[in-house]
């Protein structure tokens, strides 16, 4: 078995399957193929929202991390030039 092989069938078959499962149940219960695209788009956008959220936070995080930094990062850059600067 191959190393893609490995990482499709680690990473990829599952999240495949979970997908088929919710597409397959939302058209028993619909019985319609449009609107049981969009139940599984809002299903899926559902079960990654907590992903997203984490990188919002970290986003923040950065930002305010930055903020902090600006000042000292400003006066580096008007007294140090080349590689002073780098250094600093």
């Amino acid at each position: 078995m191959t190393i893609s092989a490995m990482l499709f069938a680690l990473l990829i078959r599952p999240l495949e399957l979970m997908f088929e499962l919710i597409y397959s149940f939302a058209y028993k219960m619909i019985d319609n193929p449009g609107l049981t695209i969009i139940v599984l788009s809002i299903a899926i956008n559902i079960l990654v929202f907590p992903l997203y959220h984490r990188a919002d936070a970290m986003q923040e995080e950065e930002r305010n991390i930055q903020k902090k930094l600006s000042k000292g990062v400003t006066h580096i850059k008007k007294t140090f030039k080349g590689d002073e600067q780098m250094m600093m």
